[in-house]
């Protein structure tokens, strides 16, 4: 999850966030294939992101707030669509 509020910014942590969650996408994408990787941005609402739009100038908006529980919320959306492994 990342947050994609105006605060991050202003406070130097948005370059910081974005570069680790590219590091990570590129890590699970080289070398565990099999797992996968979402990245969730989250301001006033919250919203799926691709690694391409970390890539683009900046996603970041003029919003103070964060709405986290939404972030959660959709995180727990994806994680249970997901088919899980079989029991051992």
């Amino acid at each position: 999850m990342l947050d994609l509020s105006f605060s991050m910014p202003l406070r130097g942590h948005w370059l910081p966030a974005k570069r680790m969650a590219l590091a990570l996408h590129a890590l699970i994408e080289g070398k565990f294939p099999q797992d996968r990787l979402y990245l969730i941005g989250f301001s006033d609402y919250a919203r799926r992101l691709q690694p391409t739009d970390l890539t683009a100038t900046a996603p970041l908006e003029r919003v103070y707030g964060t709405n986290m529980q939404h972030a959660f919320l959709l995180a727990r959306r994806l994680l249970a669509e997901e088919p899980r492994p079989p029991s051992r």
